[in-house]
């Protein structure tokens, strides 16, 4: 997602045109999803009976126990919904909102306008001019871990984005998290009124998602400071890891690679 999303901000940014995205979260993500519901779902989405079963069995049956002090308790039948955790949860919610946004936008054309051409030779600019065999694509949302992306190139079709995703969500039994829900906006100065519930949502000039910052104005410094921070506190870490382990001999240091795995996003 975030790299599609840079994608298209260069692209609008090239055509001098307005770019508007709404960051849309979800309030308590994995536990909407219904067990009997994404079943449904799936069996009329055509999910072949093999991985339909395969699926199912991942979340029908399940038994948990408890561990504490050194004690375990008996074993307990989970019957709630699909919950954080669970295996496959991702991939269930992945297919239930990729539903819940058909539902709300069916064959609507909203989103960005992207033409593009497969033919030719890539630096022979003049035939990107040329209106023969040129495919045009839409693109108005973008999934990511726990909710969407929606964009458009002005603020009035966000808005009308934002009212048919509210509404889908309303009968799908989701509610939007407005404090989560953020826009940003690029080309213009003067932040939109964009309202969810009769409620504004804020304006912010930056977004990071999984160690990715997305800025308004396509500016890696932001970027760079977060990833450096995080070096430099990984690195901190491995240090006084060192001198805790030189202090007790007996204690296991900290390892760098150990690190390395718990703070991903540091890799430039």
């Amino acid at each position: 997602m975030p790299f599609t999303l840079h994608l298209l901000q260069e692209k609008s940014c090239e055509q001098q045109t307005l770019f508007f995205v709404a960051f849309v979260n979800l309030q308590k993500t994995f536990n909407v999803v219904s067990g009997d519901g994404i079943y449904k779902i799936l069996l009329k989405t055509g999910c072949p009976q093999k991985a339909f079963f395969l699926f199912k069995e991942f979340h029908e049956e399940m038994k948990g126990t408890i561990w504490y002090e050194n004690e375990t308790s008996s074993e307990f039948s989970i019957d709630t919904a699909m919950k954080q955790g669970y295996v496959l949860v991702s991939t269930g919610f992945g297919i239930f909102f990729t539903i819940l946004l058909k539902y709300a936008f069916g064959n609507d054309q909203f989103g960005v306008l992207i033409e593009s051409r497969m033919g030719g030779s890539l630096f022979n600019i003049r035939q990107f001019q040329s209106k023969r065999h040129v495919a045009q694509h839409t693109s108005g949302d973008m999934l990511f871990t726990d909710g969407t992306a929606l964009v458009s190139n002005s603020a009035g079709e966000l808005q009308i984005m934002m009212n048919k995703l509210s509404e889908a969500c309303m009968e799908f039994g989701v509610a939007i998290s407005i404090k989560k829900t953020v826009v940003m906006l690029q080309g213009t100065n003067t932040p939109p009124k964009i309202y969810v519930n009769n409620e504004t949502l804020d304006s912010v000039d930056h977004f990071c998602y999984l160690g990715s910052t997305l800025t308004s104005s396509l500016s890696l410094d932001r970027e760079l400071d977060v990833r450096i921070g995080s070096l430099r506190h990984l690195w901190e870490t491995y240090l006084m890891g060192l001198a805790h382990q030189a202090a007790n001999p007996e204690h296991k240091g900290v390892s760098l690679s150990g690190l390395c795995l718990q703070y991903p996003p540091v890799w430039l």
